[in-house]
Parts: C-alpha cells; sequence; structure tokens
C-alpha cells in the first residue's frame, strides 16, 4: 500500500488536503505532519512513498526537510508546496530532490493529480525476477532515461540514467560510484522502472561496463560462500565480461560454470549433441571469421545448452566464453520481454580494455550465436560486424 507524507503547518489546508487524498486514493495511506522534525520522525517509522511539503513551516522547515532527505539519502519523490517560491527557491528546490512546486493555494484536484503521478510508477513498474545487469544494459543500449530503484533484503538503492549513461546512484549508505557497486552487488532484488527522473548531480564518471566488471570482481575477491545460489545469474551475466587470460579469473568462472543450473527440455525440443552434428560448413565459417584482422578467437553457440557447435582460436578459453555468453544472451531476452519490447537482438558489443567481444545471433536459428573475440588496437569494429552479417548466411544445420 503506497504511503504518501503530507507536511505543513496551516491545520485546515492539510487536514483538507489529506481527507481528499485518502477518498481519491483508495488503499493509499495518508500520514500528516505539522513540521519538518514531526515529518522525520514519521519517515524513520514508515516506508513513505511521496512527500508533499510546503516550504515556510515553523520549527523545522521545508529546506531544512529537504536537506536532511538529501543527507539521509532517502528515496520518495517530493512535491514541494508554496505560497513564496521565486524562481531561485524553485530551481533550488527541484535542484535537491524536488520533482515539482505548486504555487499556493493549490487546488485539490491540481495536488491530487501530481500526487497520483508521482505514485503511478510504484504501482505499475515493478519487475521481479530480472537480472539487474541485463536490465541496466538495455537502458544504456536504448539511451533510456529512466531511475531504477532497486530493492533487496531490507536495502533499497537508486540508479539514475540520463540518455542511457548511468550518472547517479545511491543507496542509504553512500553514493556515487561505490553506491552503484553495492546496488548491483544485491541478491534477489525487485525492481521499479520509473519513465522520468528527479533532476540531480552527476555523481558517477565511469562507465557501465566498468561498474559491472568491477562489481564482479569484489565479490570474487569476497567469497560466494555467503551468497545464495540464486544470486549467481546476476553475477555470471558479467562474469563473461572479465578478462579471461588470468589464472584466478578462470578459476572464478568455472566455478560459476559448474555450479550453473541448466534448463531442462523435454526430449522432443532437447538439442542435438554438438559432436554429433555436421561440422563442414560450421568450419568453413570460422576459418572465414578467422582471417579478420586481431582475431583471438570465435565459436558458434547453442544457447539453450551453453554448447559450443564448433570453435577456433586459442586466445581464450572458449568452451567457458560459450557457456557464461549463452547467460549474456538469454538474460538479454528476458530484460527485452520484461521491458515489453517488440525487438530482437542485433548484435551484442562488449568493449574491454585490449578486446572487443561480439556476440551475434542467427537470424535463421536465434537458439544459435556466432561469438567473436578480437584484439582491440588491431580490429577493425565495422569490418567485424559485416563480416559476421555475412558469415551466418553460410551456416547450415
Amino acid at each position: 500500500m503506497p504511503t504518501v507524507l503530507l507536511v505543513d503547518d496551516e491545520n485546515l489546508f492539510r487536514q483538507t488536503a489529506a481527507t481528499y487524498l485518502r477518498a481519491n486514493l483508495p488503499g493509499c495511506e495518508v500520514l500528516e505532519a505539522e513540521n519538518g522534525l514531526v515529518a522525520l520522525e514519521l519517515i524513520s517509522r514508515h516506508s513513505v512513498d511521496c512527500l508533499v511539503t510546503d516550504l515556510r513551516m515553523p520549527v523545522f522547515d521545508g529546506i531544512s526537510l529537504l536537506t536532511e532527505i538529501l543527507n539521509r539519502r532517502l528515496l520518495c519523490p517530493v512535491l514541494v508546496l508554496s505560497a513564496y517560491a521565486t524562481p531561485e527557491v524553485e530551481r533550488w528546490a527541484l535542484a535537491n530532490h524536488a520533482f515539482a512546486l505548486l504555487d499556493k493555494p493549490v487546488a485539490l484536484e491540481e495536488l491530487f493529480r501530481v500526487v497520483q503521478g508521482l505514485l503511478r510508477p510504484y504501482e505499475t513498474s515493478r519487475i521481479e525476477g530480472v537480472s539487474i545487469f541485463g536490465l541496466c544494459q538495455l537502458l544504456e543500449m536504448e539511451k533510456k532515461t529512466a531511475e531504477v530503484h532497486v530493492t533487496a533484503q531490507g536495502r533499497r538503492g537508486r540508479l539514475t540514467f540520463v540518455d542511457g549513461t548511468l550518472s547517479d546512484a545511491v543507496w542509504q549508505g553512500g553514493d556515487g560510484q561505490q553506491a552503484a557497486i553495492e546496488v548491483l552487488s544485491w541478491p534477489n532484488p525487485t525492481v521499479e522502472v520509473l519513465g522520468r527522473t528527479i533532476p540531480r548531480a552527476k555523481t558517477i564518471d565511469v562507465t557501465l561496463s566498468f561498474l559491472m566488471m568491477e562489481t564482479v570482481r569484489l565479490l570474487d575477491e569476497g567469497g560466494r560462500a555467503d551468497r545464495p545460489a540464486t544470486d549467481r545469474p546476476v553475477i555470471e551475466l558479467d562474469a563473461a565480461w572479465a578478462t579471461m587470460d588470468e589464472p584466478a579469473t578462470q578459476e572464478f568462472i568455472r566455478a560459476l560454470v559448474a555450479d550453473q543450473p541448466r534448463k531442462t527440455l523435454p526430449p522432443s525440443e532437447t538439442p542435438t549433441d554438438p559432436k554429433e552434428t555436421t561440422m563442414a560448413n560450421v568450419e568453413r565459417t570460422l576459418q572465414k571469421i578467422a582471417e579478420l584482422p586481431g582475431f583471438v578467437g570465435a565459436s558458434v553457440v547453442d544457447t539453450e545448452s551453453g554448447m559450443s557447435v564448433g570453435q577456433l582460436g586459442s586466445g581464450l578459453n572458449l568452451e567457458v566464453a560459450a557457456a557464461l555468453n549463452s547467460e549474456v544472451v538469454r538474460a538479454k531476452h528476458r530484460a527485452i520481454e520484461a521491458l515489453g519490447l517488440s525487438d530482437t537482438i542485433d548484435d551484442i558489443l562488449i568493449s574491454l580494455t585490449k578486446q572487443y567481444h561480439l556476440i551475434r545471433p542467427l537470424r535463421s536459428r536465434p537458439s544459435f550465436f556466432i561469438y567473436l573475440a578480437l584484439e582491440r588496437s588491431k580490429a577493425n569494429l565495422a569490418m567485424a560486424r559485416l563480416l559476421l552479417s555475412d558469415a551466418e548466411k553460410d551456416l547450415e544445420f
């Protein structure tokens, strides 16, 4: 049940507005506070989904309340009401957690309309069982502006995307880059996606890819014994992004693959054993791909089983890469489905410091994909994408 906190020292207006909201927002709890101190006390005991506050109040005013909310890193949208708001005050409020500002006296219908709009994302956009890594990658790829609110084991955090760039992150313990890594590492998250953002300062200057790899690295260093098995899909999604030529990284990835639960298919749907597949055309295709500048390795992979039906190259462990990149493709499909996008994957590009990893699902057989690794300093990415597009036409199963 969503909760609205209405903070105003004018008792008649506050009580009237609270009564109106209760009557027009069935199932919504409306709390009242006469100043900022009472509001903070209520916030400490209740989960508040929308805060409506006056600015000029005795004891503890609205500006002090907004400042304290920022200091405590509370994550609810704020609507400011004021009869004395100058343009400077309005700019300050919008830059410091407020979503909107209404001049007083405010019509109750207008107050209801704005509050309803602030609450609606919490009612309609909750996503469960979706990889947070896959969702963030999709927001980046589609250049979306959105807020991702993440809840897990009593912790709550927020990731803010602006035109596909992760620009801000916050949770109760901090903000910026470290907050993003913390939120990305949470197991079994419940995710709420808001298709708009409250104006916020940019606190992150590194790429989403870097943050994902850093999250995996820190989880690896911290050990996995105390982390539940249901957390593994989030970590496995990004394991293939790591540089695989380091022994410690290979050992970590092997442990993930060993613990990986596989999807069980009915006998009629079980993929053919790769060893029994006619390999001549696959080998010819891989030989053609191997002529690319900077070639490290390539394989043709069955997404459902995670097994390679053909591979070429010695620069990395292609069996491990096949299994882990199958998780990448499956996670991307889940994210597309969860967001209700009527679209297909053209290719997935993973840019490492020294390598490009390119994944291209086959249009004729979407359950298979070509995986290609290239040395970044020697590669021609446009040429590689063009060649993969042509190569898939030669594959026959």
